[in-house]
């Protein structure tokens, strides 16, 4: 005698099928919003990096421009804050005389550092070779 399934039965199925398709879109959603989470990150991260990269250039390119214009002064600073809407930010310059050949003309190789004031931020630092002449005693 075969026996026959109720509509009662089929229903029950269509529930667990339901809860369990929930389920799977609830993971897959959690899954999704994880990677978008650490793609935003590095984004973050890309900009913060691009922000120091043009505010480092830019002092250096003013740095250099002064040089050109007037003789370094005892007492110029090797260190500061860059102005709005930039002003968490801030640079530090070191210098270290390099040691060349003949010594006709020294070079120092002049370091400068841009970084946020925050505690744990990224901090870059770029490099150019100047002429001994156009640094300051207080760089060193």
């Amino acid at each position: 005698m075969k026996r026959r399934v109720n509509r009662c039965s089929q229903r029950g199925l269509l529930l667990v099928e339901a809860v369990l398709s929930a389920v799977a879109i609830g993971v897959g959603l959690v899954l999704i919003s994880r990677g978008l989470s650490s793609q935003l990150r590095a984004l973050t991260s890309i900009e913060e990096y691009d922000v120091l990269l043009s505010l480092g250039q830019n002092k250096l390119a003013a740095l250099e421009g002064e040089r050109m214009a007037r003789p370094p002064s005892a007492d110029e600073s090797a260190s500061g804050a860059f102005a709005a809407p930039y002003y968490a930010y801030q640079w530090t310059v070191k210098a270290r005389k390099r040691v060349e050949g003949d010594g006709k003309n020294p070079t120092s190789a002049l370091t400068l550092t841009v970084q946020k004031k925050a505690r744990h931020s990224t901090a870059l630092e770029l490099e150019a070779v100047w002429p001994t002449d156009w640094v300051p005693a207080g760089w060193f």
